[in-house]
C-alpha cells in the first residue's frame, strides 16, 4: 500500500484587529482609522471592514458618516474599506475593525449584516454636516 500525505495552506480567514466602545476623543478614532489604512497598505489584495453596532430601534448615522467622510478625507481607496452594520448590539458605540485577506470571507460573520452604502448626492463633510447636533467633533 503507497500512500501520500499533503499539507495544503488553510483557508485564509478574516482578522478583528481592533474592536472599541466609547472614546475619549476624535483623535483617538481617526488614529484607529490610520491603523486600518495602515495595514490595508501592507497587506495589497486585502479589504478593511469596519462593523458598527447598530442598537434595537436605530442607527447612529453620524458614526457612518464620520467613518466615511475620513476615508475620504485622508484620499484612502474607498473600494478597499466596507462600512457594516451589526444590528441587535446593545451598546450603540459598538466598533469592530477587520482585515479580510484575499481569499476569505466575511459571509456568516454577522447575523443579520447590513452593509451600509452612503449614497454620493448625501456624503458630508468630516466633521461638519450641516448639524451639529449629530456630528462627532
Amino acid at each position: 500500500m503507497f500512500l501520500v500525505a499533503a499539507v495544503g495552506q488553510e483557508t485564509p480567514k478574516p482578522r478583528l484587529v481592533d474592536e472599541f466602545a466609547r472614546l475619549s476623543c476624535c483623535c483617538d478614532l481617526s488614529a484607529r482609522m490610520d491603523m486600518l489604512f495602515s495595514e490595508l497598505g501592507a497587506n495589497p489584495g486585502s479589504m478593511g471592514y469596519v462593523v458598527i453596532g447598530q442598537p434595537p430601534g436605530g442607527t447612529l448615522h453620524w458614526r457612518e458618516n464620520y467613518f466615511d467622510g475620513y476615508i475620504r478625507y485622508r484620499g484612502f481607496d474607498e473600494n478597499r474599506v466596507t462600512i457594516v452594520r451589526k444590528p441587535g448590539v446593545p451598546d450603540q458605540l459598538a466598533t469592530e475593525i477587520w482585515i479580510v485577506p484575499p481569499g476569505a470571507s466575511m459571509d456568516g460573520t454577522f447575523a443579520g449584516e447590513e452593509t451600509y452604502v452612503l449614497n454620493d448626492t448625501k456624503r458630508k463633510s468630516l466633521f461638519y454636516d450641516g448639524d451639529y447636533g449629530d456630528s462627532l467633533c
